[in-house]
């Protein structure tokens, strides 16, 4: 039996009229990172903010281990840490106290506690040399980083990532990468990553899921010697 920490059935998402998202379905076993494709304005955000409880499908299931998103709202997010378009920051304090203050929304007991997780995540993003310096010296590849820090806090099942490698120059992103494969292997976390940068998604996914203008076009296991963008161009242009 198939352990699937993300069920999506038949997702839609329609606004005066107009669908965004039209009956979108895929699974996510544990352990694997999903690469979520499509070109602009084909619906990933809108599916994204639907994952994260942001918005509410206008119909379908969304399930995050057995938990639906829409009706045990809380529940089903308990297990998700999510980066949604760009991680914002107080660039003023250090990344060790960001991180403190949004610990205190996981409602951990003590000080000790928070203190103990934020150097975890800390760690886990090779932060921890500069983690008492202020975020507004951070380069970019370093403020995703720690947003992905941020999104660890929970100690989530699913890691949720919006167009994580906007943006950063070719280090930022073989640090970002090498970031995610840890969290895979190491921590046997399950990832969702929304990109147009096909070569990245490439380099870390399992599975892929295609959209196009809100509808499904292809999902399937990855062959890291498939030409993923020959297979994309084919299914845009259908």
């Amino acid at each position: 039996m198939k352990n699937n920490v993300l069920v999506c059935r038949n997702v839609s998402k329609r606004i005066k009229g107009k669908y965004l998202v039209k009956d979108v379905s895929f699974e996510v076993e544990k352990g694997v990172i999903c690469g979520l494709l499509g070109s602009n304005g084909a619906g990933k955000t809108t599916l994204i903010r639907m994952l994260t409880g942001l918005i509410r499908p206008t119909k379908g299931e969304i399930l995050i281990e057995n938990q639906s998103v829409v009706n045990q709202r809380e529940l089903a997010l308990e297990h998700v840490g999510a980066i949604v378009e760009s991680p914002i920051f107080f660039p003023y304090m250090t990344g060790r106290d960001n991180l403190r203050n949004l610990a205190r929304l996981h409602h951990m007991d003590s000080k000790s506690a928070v203190n103990e997780k934020v150097q975890e995540v800390l760690r886990i993003a090779g932060l921890e040399e500069r983690a008492d310096e202020k975020v507004r010296t951070y380069s970019l590849g370093m403020k995703q980083r720690l947003g992905i820090a941020q999104s660890l806090l929970g100690d989530p099942d699913l890691l949720i990532l919006d167009e994580p490698a906007n943006g950063l120059d070719p280090m930022g992103m073989r640090e970002l990468r090498g970031l995610i494969l840890t969290l895979k292997k190491k921590y046997g976390k399950t990832i969702l990553i929304s990109s147009h940068l096909l070569d990245e998604i490439q380099k870390v996914s399992d599975q892929i899921v295609m959209i196009r203008e809100g509808e499904l076009v292809w999902k399937g296991m990855l062959d890291h010697d498939q030409d993923l963008e020959t297979l994309f161009i084919e299914m845009m242009e259908k």
